[in-house]
């Protein structure tokens, strides 16, 4: 399991800013670099069409686990929805459900997009992403 993550007591959200900083210049097979050291690039900004949305549960409490699955269920057809777990059993819920799960190996996206409450969904807004922390 994520160490350090609570259940949702009251909602709240915020923006992240996926940009990073190059490390150093990248280029393409053909030698043309198209990222150099020092730039600041945003990856939403080269791509426009980004639709995935993560949910992040507990795949032990039910409660959360139906949350996600609705969640997935109602979902427009432009949206792709992940649901990842933060604890529990992915194989046993994937079977049980009939929907793909991923697991938050090692905390790094829970880490990355400073989640500490569950469930909680990303989606892009505009060149950011929306962190919700909702009530299943």
């Amino acid at each position: 399991p994520v160490p350090g993550l609570t259940r949702v007591e009251r909602p709240r959200s915020w923006l992240f800013d996926p940009s990073i900083t190059v490390p150093r210049d990248f280029a393409d097979q053909q030698g043309r670099v198209f990222a150099r050291q020092g730039e600041r690039i945003n990856p939403l900004d080269r791509l426009p069409n980004f639709n995935r949305v993560l949910i992040f549960v507990d795949g032990d409490d039910a409660e959360q686990v139906a949350f996600a699955l609705r969640r997935a269920k109602r979902a427009p057809d432009r949206e792709r929805v992940y649901i990842v777990l933060t604890n529990g059993a992915p194989l046993e819920l994937m079977r049980r459900h009939k929907v793909e799960m991923f697991f938050d190996q090692d905390a790094s996206l829970t880490t990355r997009f400073g989640i500490t409450r569950v469930p909680s969904v990303v989606e892009r807004e505009g060149r950011s992403l929306r962190i919700s922390e909702v009530r299943p």
